[in-house]
């Protein structure tokens, strides 16, 4: 797999495997400008998971900022953490957290 060097892409360089990703999933929580295409930049960041998301919500804060949480099934760990890595160089994006939940418990991050 090539390596995306814009968002530091380099988990793959040795030829690495993906590790499975049967009962993980990964909840995005992204803080972003309200702009009209918001919601089409971020969505676009999730193509490179190659799955469609289970969930996606947006909703606008008090401050004017939207907040867009999108949960992610069956996609591995470092795919996990390179659109976490994508997001973040969205210019409307403000900040992106990533929590990882496998077999049902919470943990940080991928």
């Amino acid at each position: 797999m090539t390596a995306d060097v814009y968002a530091g892409d380099d988990a793959l360089r040795d030829g690495a495997a993906l590790e499975g990703a049967t009962a993980t999933a990964y909840t995005y929580f992204i803080i972003a400008d309200p702009d009209a295409d918001v919601l089409l930049r971020i969505a676009n960041q999730f193509n490179f998971a190659n799955v469609a998301p289970w969930r996606v919500e947006l909703a606008h804060r008090l401050d004017g900022c939207v907040t867009i949480s999108v949960e992610m099934r069956t996609i591995a760990g470092a795919v996990a953490e390179s659109i976490r890595r994508k997001l973040l160089q969205l210019t409307s994006v403000t900040d992106v957290e990533v929590h990882e939940t496998r077999n049902g418990v919470e943990s940080g991050g991928p």
